[in-house]
């Protein structure tokens, strides 16, 4: 194969490092149940979605959105601590 056709086919630095971190993240319900076993109750997926959104671990807003600026269901201050402890123990933070 020659050296044009073999760089051809590589992919992007930056693209190698967005797979990598995209197969770090964890998925709501695994965070969800990490809070559940951890601190014993279930934290809602817009609370998880809220914290997520604090750290930038978000794709963005979602287009039927009514208020961008506000959320209908923000985390509750004695909640976010467990979802971050969450999000740390699967190193998404």
């Amino acid at each position: 194969m020659t050296p044009e056709l073999a760089s051809h086919r590589r992919k992007p630095a930056s693209m190698v490092l967005e797979a990598k971190r995209l197969l770090k993240m964890a998925t709501y319900s695994q965070i969800i149940k990490r809070v559940k076993t951890t601190y014993g109750h279930s934290p809602k997926t817009c609370h998880v979605a809220d914290v997520k959104a604090k750290f930038g671990l978000t794709r963005g807003t979602a287009p039927n959105r009514i208020d961008n600026a506000a959320r209908k269901y923000p985390c509750p201050a004695d909640i976010r601590p467990h979802i971050e402890d969450a999000l740390r123990h699967f190193r998404m933070i």
